[in-house]
């Protein structure tokens, strides 16, 4: 949505323009947050219609190169695309609750003991344990806006080795013209929220190019248990807290074409959002290289990782992409929905793994989240972009 739209919003209550929260029903009213939202429901509830957002139904199965643009404004939905629950006293068990929140803390911190000497970085710890949900009062939304495979390791060390963002993939296939405009979407809404989701990212077509390499490489049997530590004494206790199947990529292996495509689209949307004249806190950082793409698998059955910070102890990770790969997902049947719980507020964000979606949030403290049980095979691709400085120190002092 561009900023002239932005500014004519405001809360029904108010008319406050900042920090703006949409009822998720409708997308046609807003409010600076749940009270004043509560205290007009019975006006709004009449004229309140529902507006169902996130589903693959809500976006054209094809859009070509030339429309991307258009497209792209339309069904832009940043954070919005899935709802904001109030927490409250009164708590209900979340994904996670069968677990002893106690045993749980002690087998993390027994569990990442050995990780953490042998590993260049510290990675995914999980500083508390699950927080508990009340069903929501009212349906609150944010703001919307519109192969051939590396050697196996168990090690970080290998496997978030950095990848210089200044040596652009050759034979690349994007549209500048999308890139520089999802480029200032990420830019407004990282502001804004420290979310920002992205609809229609490559189009049907090339989004599902990329699926079909990714069954190819599933098939063939290269991803393994997605691992805490490399120990195999450890295995039964990982799969409490993550149970996916992950292999790693760097974009030059053979058979992937089509995944270096994505890769290198996402590079160029980071790089240009970084790089530009009033980026807001993105600008904060110099982001000169990223991880290697991890792909996951899901493959049902329950499968989850439990709630967890990507980077709590400054590592470099300072921004998460997530792309998804999964057709005709229903989260109600298929569970595998993304929770995002941002640090200092009273809701948690839902993202629905759709696809040709991409999500993109701070990797630190700030947004701690979950994958919930998936009763579906779900695929996902995950790449992580470095801030130089904080990236130079946590290799230096590892």
């Amino acid at each position: 949505m561009q900023s002239g739209d932005v500014q004519r919003q405001r809360c029904e209550q108010c008319s406050i323009t900042r920090n703006l929260f949409a009822c998720s029903r409708c997308k046609n009213v807003y409010y600076c947050g749940k009270a004043h939202q509560a205290s007009d429901w019975k006006r709004h509830k009449a004229r309140c219609r529902p507006f169902v957002v996130g589903s693959p139904s809500s976006s054209p199965s094809a859009v070509a190169s030339q429309d991307n643009r258009t497209s792209l404004r339309r069904q832009k939905q940043p954070v919005s695309v899935s709802l904001l629950r109030p927490l409250d006293s009164s708590p209900a068990p979340s994904s996670d609750a069968d677990v002893d929140p106690v045993d749980l803390d002690s087998l993390v911190e027994e569990a990442l003991g050995p990780l953490l000497d042998q590993t260049d970085c510290k990675c995914n710890m999980f500083p508390e344990t699950a927080e508990t949900l009340s069903s929501p009062l009212l349906p609150v939304a944010s703001h919307p806006h519109a192969p051939t495979v590396p050697p196996s390791s168990d090690s970080f060390a290998f496997q978030l080795s950095n990848i210089n963002l200044e040596n652009p993939m050759a034979s690349v296939d994007y549209d500048m013209n999308v890139v520089n405009e999802v480029s200032r979407i990420v830019v407004n809404d990282m502001n804004a929220y420290g979310i920002c989701v992205v609809d229609n990212f490559l189009g049907d077509a090339k989004g599902l190019a990329v699926l079909n390499e990714v069954l190819d490489m599933y098939q063939s049997g290269v991803f393994k248990d997605g691992q805490l530590v490399s120990s195999s004494a450890y295995r039964e206790r990982n799969q409490l807290i993550r149970s996916d199947r992950i292999t790693w990529l760097d974009g030059t292996e053979t058979k992937c074409h089509n995944i270096r495509n994505l890769i290198a689209k996402v590079d160029a949307v980071l790089t240009k959002a970084n790089t530009s004249a009033n980026n807001g806190q993105i600008g904060h950082h110099l982001i000169k290289s990223r991880s290697k793409a991890m792909v996951a698998c899901y493959p049902g059955n329950g499968t989850h990782y439990v709630k967890h910070v990507d980077n709590p102890n400054n590592d470099g990770r300072c921004i998460t992409a997530i792309y998804y790969l999964n057709r005709d997902w229903d989260v109600k049947k298929h569970g595998g929905l993304l929770r995002i719980f941002p640090k200092g507020l009273d809701h948690v964000a839902d993202i629905e793994p759709v696809f040709d979606r991409i999500l993109f949030f701070w990797s630190d403290r700030r947004n701690p989240h979950e994958v919930q049980p998936a009763h579906k095979t779900r695929y996902a691709i995950t790449l992580w972009y470095f801030d130089d400085e904080e990236r130079k120190k946590a290799l230096a002092n590892r």
